[in-house]
């Protein structure tokens, strides 16, 4: 996607890839899963995760399909 994540991708996404909002926060540095879980609340608005995070799913994703085009992409986002 173009675009922030929303909730509901968030949480699709987190469900899809069977990751806990706890194993998420933990991947992320966050102390508890309160954070994800109220990202997950904002449902089709945008979720309000910080772009570093969003990158980091987005990898997440990445590897979890296994798309190497997808990845490519991100590793040149990260290099500009």
């Amino acid at each position: 996607l173009p675009a922030h994540f929303s909730g509901a991708h968030l949480s699709f996404v987190r469900g899809y890839m069977g990751i806990s909002q706890k194993e998420f926060a933990s991947a992320l540095g966050l102390k508890t899963h309160a954070t994800i879980s109220g990202w997950e609340s904002k449902g089709d608005k945008a979720s309000g995760m910080q772009g570093v995070a969003e990158v980091f799913l987005r990898l997440l994703m990445a590897e979890f399909i296994k798309e190497d085009g997808f990845a490519k992409h991100f590793r040149e986002f990260l290099e500009v």
